[in-house]
């Protein structure tokens, strides 16, 4: 995130996980938007949340819950 909080990982597979780096551990469970691997992971401030391109050609938004 923006303000250094919050880091998000893509893999190969899908899935999506979120470390918040205040607490020292990943936020809930990990979250598979697709089925496709995730490409690249962006911050988005008005949503809260982190939005992920696929190798599918789509982009989904994953939010920061815990």
């Amino acid at each position: 995130s923006e303000d250094g909080l919050f880091i998000a990982c893509g893999s190969y597979v899908g899935v999506v996980d979120i470390y918040s780096v205040a607490d020292k551990k990943w936020i809930g469970l990990p979250k598979r938007p697709t089925h496709a691997g995730i490409s690249s992971l962006c911050w988005s401030n008005n949503k809260n949340a982190f939005f992920a391109s696929s190798y599918d050609g789509k982009y989904y938004q994953v939010d920061v819950t815990e």
